[in-house]
């Protein structure tokens, strides 16, 4: 076998005179350019890997005088980083060998097998395989990156808009085009805070939703309250939710809270707002509810041909939930569930 000339540095951890020998041997056999650096111990191999000299690849003897088995592999493995780690070991063991690669060795050779050839083989396809995966480490880092970038300016993006707009509804003197255009403001607000969520967060498909919800009653709040003191209970569980049932979810609570701070206390000084998420068998269940007037005696939601029921109605859809509206002379109260789903992927509010 003709003999690699490039540059090899390796460690062996191993204290075996006569392994060490043998090991050394079957590197000279297949690498002009390799060194060897030797530790019997495992407090010596902690010592050589803290060291600025970098290793292309341990080479690993399962016992050794002051730690050994599983404890010694997640040991090695915690200090080196990056380093590919294969196992050289004369036990037999298939559990433990499946075990240790689960973990994150590279390779698991026996003595009694062990070849100039199959050493190579295994070493040089140990090397390749983690700098591929360094590769892809460092393309999923420079993606988080820029996915994060993106949910900071689209978020700062609709901030900008939402702000023209409500400039714009403080200068209209049409009160009924300057309540449209404050409405579309907080929609525009609550997808907002959906990419603020992400952004903080650093999961860009998954987010608890939770938060969501106080970020909403505090748009909704700053932006309709006119004086009146409305109190607000939440009673929630953390609940991860995909980006794509985050949205029209976040949405239908918007319309909903916006509708209360409109019409059910119109009357009263007082108001309060209770909201409650939970999670049961994978399904979600949210619970709205107010003290306030109530419901029109003849409210319908399914003949109702408002723009924020249609919103509801058509989000709801999309979520394959379902929801109901009750009213009595206590308030009202408005429910809502559908299952969650794993997919993520780019969120789609389209109202088709």
């Amino acid at each position: 076998m003709k003999g690699d000339d490039r540059l090899m540095n390796i460690l062996l951890i191993e204290d075996n005179p006569g392994d060490v020998l043998l090991v050394e041997e079957y590197v000279s056999d297949v690498f002009l350019k390799a060194e060897v650096t030797h530790g019997s111990t495992f407090q010596k191999a902690r010592e050589l890997l803290h060291r600025d000299h970098p290793y292309d690849i341990i080479l690993l003897d399962l016992s050794l005088p002051d730690s050994e088995g599983m404890d010694l592999v997640e040991e090695i493995l915690q200090i080196a980083d990056a380093t590919p780690v294969i196992i050289l070991t004369g036990y037999t063991n298939l559990e433990f060998s499946v075990k240790s690669l689960s973990k994150g060795i590279s390779d698991y050779l026996l003595k009694d097998d062990l070849s100039a050839a199959l050493l190579y083989k295994s070493m040089i396809y140990s090397i390749e395989r983690s700098l591929v995966s360094e590769r892809i480490r460092e393309s999923l880092k420079e993606k988080e990156m820029l996915l994060s970038e993106i949910h900071h300016r689209v978020k700062n993006n609709l901030a900008v808009v939402s702000s023209l707009m409500e400039m714009q509804a403080f200068g209209e003197s049409n009160k009924e085009v300057e309540r449209k255009l404050l409405d579309s403001t907080l929609r525009i607000k609550t997808m907002a805070s959906i990419h603020e969520v992400l952004y903080e967060s650093g999961s860009f498909s998954q987010l608890d939703f939770s938060e969501i919800i106080e970020k909403l009653l505090e748009n909704i709040d700053d932006a309709i309250n006119i004086g009146q003191e409305i109190s607000n209970t939440i009673r929630k569980e953390p609940i991860d939710l995909n980006i794509n049932q985050a949205v029209p979810c976040s949405m239908i609570i918007n319309e909903v809270l916006t509708n209360i701070y409109k019409h059910a206390f119109s009357d009263l000084e007082k108001g309060e707002i209770a909201v409650d998420l939970s999670e049961k068998d994978n399904w979600l269940f949210l619970k709205i509810s107010d003290n306030g007037v109530g419901l029109p005696d003849d409210f319908n939601p399914e003949e109702y041909n408002s723009l924020g029921i249609l919103l509801i109605k058509t989000l709801t859809n999309q979520l394959h939930g379902e929801f109901t509206y009750n009213g009595s002379d206590k308030g009202t109260t408005f429910k809502l569930k559908f299952e969650k789903s794993d997919s993520g992927g780019v969120s789609n509010t389209g109202l088709v």
